[in-house]
């Protein structure tokens, strides 16, 4: 018998993103949230999925040693939520989607960076014996012409550190001017300074990350139902708990929930009963004066 057509068998293959692995600088930590990532959208709970540690084994083949040490390492990125819901005994699994992006961005700029740096150092970092005949202009050995070639480096470095300080020092400033504001966004959008204010306590208390990208996944999510922009803040606050984020889809569920809730609650019409039916049996006729 074939070991290879055994495989069918064992259960489905899962998806498996090497780059989030990379990147986590783990590999079970990259499969684990591979997984996550897959039953994000699969759920309507707010909290998330729940699954007990047999059920990830049994996905992942993680061990719960591996799981916990993958669990640890995306809650301390933000990327995971977890809530215990000690009466029930469950435990819910939670992607922060916005947590998520900020950080795969950081992970795909640092990438290009690093790039950008290697080609960098090939093509303006030449041999020792290069740098002293374009600077010195002559091409004098290390005996003889020691002491300028330790004047050339001195200025080269000096030249050099000069140069990256500049750099990083307008950078700084331009981050810090360009520093986007969360809560002026929401006010720029006609939503009311009060209301803003609670929504970003909301956000504090559930490690909502305030980027400019988590903000225009939130406008777009409200976009795609008929509320505006400040109703859908609003509709993320009145609620028994409120939300940090809005989904189109949570809002759907809520609005068909409610639709049907409604229905079975509202009065049914009554149904006209037929003489001699059997919901109301017929009255018996005294027949015996009009015999008499």
């Amino acid at each position: 018998m074939s070991h290879y057509s055994t495989l069918k068998g064992l259960g489905r293959a899962i998806a498996y993103f090497p780059q989030l692995g990379i990147h986590l600088g783990n590999p079970l930590a990259g499969i684990f949230l591979s997984q996550l990532v897959y039953w994000h959208d699969k759920t309507d709970c707010e909290l998330g999925v729940y699954k007990t540690s047999d059920e990830w084994q049994k996905e992942t083949g993680l061990t719960y040693s591996h799981q916990k040490t993958a669990r640890k390492l995306l809650k301390d990125l933000g990327i995971l939520s977890e809530t215990e819901k000690r009466l029930e005994h469950k435990l819910y699994f939670k992607l922060n989607i916005e947590a998520f992006d900020e950080w795969f961005e950081k992970c795909i700029n640092s990438g290009q960076n690093r790039e950008s740096e290697t080609e960098n150092s090939r093509t303006r970092n030449p041999t020792f014996g290069s740098e002293q005949e374009q600077y010195s202009g002559t091409k004098e050995s290390f005996i003889r012409g020691e002491a300028e070639s330790t004047s050339v480096i001195h200025n080269i470095t000096s030249e050099t550190t000069a140069e990256i300080t500049s750099k990083d020092l307008s950078t700084a400033a331009s981050k810090k001017q360009n520093k986007f504001d969360f809560k002026s966004a929401l006010i720029n959008n006609g939503v009311p300074e009060k209301t803003a204010t609670e929504f970003m306590q909301v956000r504090k208390a559930k490690g909502g990350v305030n980027t400019e990208r988590a903000f225009t996944l939130l406008e777009n999510q409200i976009a795609k139902t008929e509320l505006t922009f400040a109703q859908g803040i609003e509709y993320c606050l009145n609620r028994q708990k409120p939300w940090a984020a809005f989904e189109a889809q949570w809002y759907f569920n809520e609005q068909n929930r409610t639709t049907q809730q409604s229905y079975q609650q509202s009065p049914q019409p009554q149904r006209r009963r037929r003489f001699g039916s059997q919901d109301q049996p017929a009255q018996m006729r005294d027949v015996r004066g009009e015999c008499a």
